[in-house]
């Protein structure tokens, strides 16, 4: 929009945060002038039910990611995919089909209603979900609209829905789920992450081997095991998503890191914390040995005692919330003129370092493993595939930096830190893991864990009533 634009082309706009559609992030991407873009995006979010699963606990958590606040959530679960013995299941099928046409359908102002109106008329996508079936669909419950209010619908569940379809493939931010069979969960996965965005998933399964599998495969940034898609709690679960439903940096909202892409961090003295570097480096010999072998020290220590590990600050009983990283998919470092070697060393090693692939790119021949192109060549090649991410020492010439903002790119302009806890988080990313360990408060094993305090627990400050 015009005044949307003009805001953020003023040259004193120094970040901006935005929630919001995919298309109106790459938009402010092609605007950008400078600024700090941290945009969460859209999101098609799958549940994977394995045969596994306690199937009454799951239809539960499928009704409320899918149709809580009518669907509108960012986060709402979109597409359903059923171990085929589940989607072959009648009885499974019937109970999932009756749950859906209890839920209370009503005015917000109601206290009992489950899917309230939606907050503006259907868009374009949602009014055809709403309103149309494709080639192998049907309606296992078909949505109704409320004679009296054009912006209330009842729950549609859409069964038959083929991979790559529009049901599939299309948010909708709305109260239409859409089932698919998968055999396994490795089929699952693929199913899931065929959508070009990757904010949240979940999986119901009392298979541990099975949710390993899973976790280890899904590309998302919020995952949940055996409980809803939906209700991330800051500090909890830290809100954030990969690939379409993420531009910017990649920090989580209510994560360790966020603030960091909002500060100018400057070094005063070489960091202190050392570690053993565990590479070796070869035949290279930095032209300023002091900060080089100071650096891969911190980049050792800050990933042995923090990026490598697994945290859960709550310990809540009867749920496990891990905040950890993983590496990039891919980080591309293009080597401008006058760009330091020791630099670009050092971002070599980080990323041996994270097991993070890195393509390097110069116009020079500075090692074998390496790309030589021209810049042309250089941005014609990532162009060609999925958004790319960037490392920029310096400030690009304008074709690059033009052509950058043209593909939507992720770019890490900046010098590169000595500091390991600043400089790794360009070659990782960051995931939400929530796990409902307990069934129907039943700890199992787990029973004698040291956890948290209930809320209400006796020995807490008030008996629960300060939060």
């Amino acid at each position: 929009e015009p005044e949307g634009s003009m805001l953020v082309e003023d040259p004193r706009i120094k970040a901006i945060l935005l929630t919001g559609a995919s298309a109106t992030a790459k938009k402010l991407m092609k605007l950008q002038h400078g600024f700090e873009l941290a945009a969460e995006t859209g999101g098609k979010n799958a549940m994977y039910v394995s045969n596994l699963s306690d199937r009454d606990l799951a239809i539960k958590d499928i009704l409320s990611s899918a149709f809580n606040h009518a669907g509108q959530k960012c986060s709402a679960l979109s597409n359903l995919i059923l171990h085929e013995e589940l989607y072959h299941d009648p009885h499974f099928k019937e109970q999932l089909k009756d749950a859906a046409e209890s839920l209370k359908v009503g005015s917000s102002l109601e206290g009992d209603t489950k899917v309230p109106p939606l907050i503006t008329p259907p868009s374009p996508h949602l009014f055809k979900a709403l309103t149309t079936l494709e080639e192998g669909e049907s309606w296992l419950v078909k949505p109704k609209k409320d004679p009296n209010n054009p912006q209330l619908y009842s729950p549609g569940i859409k069964w038959g829905v083929r991979p790559g379809s529009f049901t599939h493939m299309t948010e909708f931010f709305g109260p239409v789920l859409g089932v698919m069979p998968a055999k396994d969960v490795q089929e699952a996965i693929e199913i899931a992450n065929r959508v070009p965005y990757g904010l949240t998933s979940g999986i119901h399964s009392l298979d541990e081997r099975e949710i390993k599998v899973w976790e280890k495969g899904i590309q998302a940034g919020n995952l949940y095991v055996n409980r809803t898609t939906t209700g991330a709690i800051v500090g909890r679960q830290p809100f954030g998503g990969t690939k379409e439903s993420q531009f910017g940096r990649g920090h989580k909202a209510g994560g360790p890191n966020y603030i960091l892409q909002f500060m100018n961090i400057k070094e005063k003295t070489l960091p202190k914390e050392k570690a053993n570097y565990p590479h070796s480096l070869g035949s290279f010999h930095p032209r300023d040995p002091e900060r080089f072998h100071a650096a891969l020290d911190s980049y050792a220590f800050f990933w042995m005692h923090y990026f490598s590990k697994r945290f859960d600050t709550n310990k809540l009983v009867g749920q496990d919330n891990y905040f950890y990283y993983k590496p990039r998919d891919l980080v591309h470092l293009r080597v401008q003129p006058k760009d330091s070697i020791d630099d670009v060393m050092k971002i070599y090693f980080a990323c041996r370092l994270t097991r993070t692939p890195l393509e390097i790119s110069a116009d020079t021949p500075l090692d074998k493993g390496w790309i030589q192109e021209s810049e042309e060549e250089f941005i014609q090649r990532i162009k060609a595939g999925r958004r790319p991410r960037v490392r920029l020492l310096k400030k690009p010439s304008k074709e690059l930096e033009k052509s950058l903002k043209e593909m939507a790119a992720n770019v890490h302009l900046g010098h590169v830190s000595q500091n390991g806890r600043i400089e790794l988080l360009n070659y990782l990313k960051e995931v939400s893991f929530s796990h409902d360990y307990h069934r129907y408060g039943n700890l199992g094993d787990r029973e004698h864990e040291e956890r948290a305090l209930l809320p209400a627990s006796s020995n807490s400050c008030c008996l629960g009533g300060c939060g």
